[in-house]
């Protein structure tokens, strides 16, 4: 997915794995997988964590094997419309 990209931004992964960004970071963070530190252009000058793209898809494949594809749980019922609702 990532392999002609010298680096994959936390944001980009994130947006792949349908997830906050901050729940993203922490995930990496766990797994203990080097971050380090870009300039890119769409962040105009600030810099952004990053990792390999190899590590992202790591991360991708680690997610699938946990049970989540795109965000959802497998299995889960995510159609209940009592989601949120407190009685």
């Amino acid at each position: 997915m990532f392999e002609d990209k010298e680096y994959v931004t936390i944001k980009e992964l994130a947006d792949v794995l349908k997830m906050d960004r901050s729940g993203c970071l922490k995930y990496v963070k766990k797994m203990k997988i080097n971050r380090f530190d870009v300039r890119p252009l769409e962040a105009r000058g600030q810099t952004m964590s990053a990792i390999t793209p190899e590590d992202a898809q790591l991360i991708i494949e680690r997610r699938e094997e946990e049970g989540y594809i795109n965000g959802d749980v497998v299995g889960g019922n995510s159609n209940n419309a009592d989601n949120g609702v407190f009685t």
